[in-house]
């Protein structure tokens, strides 16, 4: 079965009445744990990278995302449960965009430095760049309460206007 669309592992999951896990991996030897775990329980799994951690500026040595999707691509297509390969929460625009052009099937462009309007009009972009290729775009508009300095845990997430949010994604008309 092995890699499939993301729209169709979630419309699986939802007829079958079970969750799709996501778990992030680091190196080979995480993405193999993973992938042998679904396959040892029988469970459709979301394969994938943290787009904060590997381009991080602050790494000892430069990353390339292409080896990283490699891995995941021969991981996934070696499986024999449904998955998807995810590059998941990065705040650069050029990788997320290299993460389509590389084969993951999910992405995910994330800067909490930018307000709600600002991350879902980037978010359109990618959608308009993504959907040609098969791939599926996630969005985050906001982060949770404690997560960040700027939103400690005792405050309640501040209330976003969705409809505008999935108007400037162009989710809606």
């Amino acid at each position: 079965m092995a890699l499939i669309p993301f729209p169709d592992l979630m419309a699986a999951a939802e007829r079958g009445g079970y969750a799709v896990g996501y778990f992030e991996s680091w190196n080979l030897e995480s993405l193999l744990a993973v992938a042998g775990a679904a396959e040892s329980v029988r469970s459709p799994v979301i394969l994938g990278f943290s787009g904060i951690y590997i381009p991080h500026p602050q790494r000892v040595a430069p990353e390339r995302l292409g080896p990283y999707a490699a891995l995941g691509l021969e991981v996934a297509h070696s499986l024999s449960v449904p998955c998807c390969l995810l590059f998941n929460e990065s705040p650069h625009l050029d990788w997320v965009y290299a993460s389509i052009d590389l084969g993951f099937n999910l992405t995910m462009f994330s800067d909490e430095a930018m307000s709600s309007q600002e991350q879902a009009a980037i978010a359109r972009q990618v959608v308009e760049r993504a959907h040609p290729a098969g791939v599926a775009v996630e969005a985050e508009m906001a982060s949770l309460a404690g997560l960040s300095q700027e939103r400690p845990a005792q405050l309640a997430l501040l209330p976003i206007d969705f409809t505008t949010a999935f108007y400037i994604m162009g989710v809606i008309d």
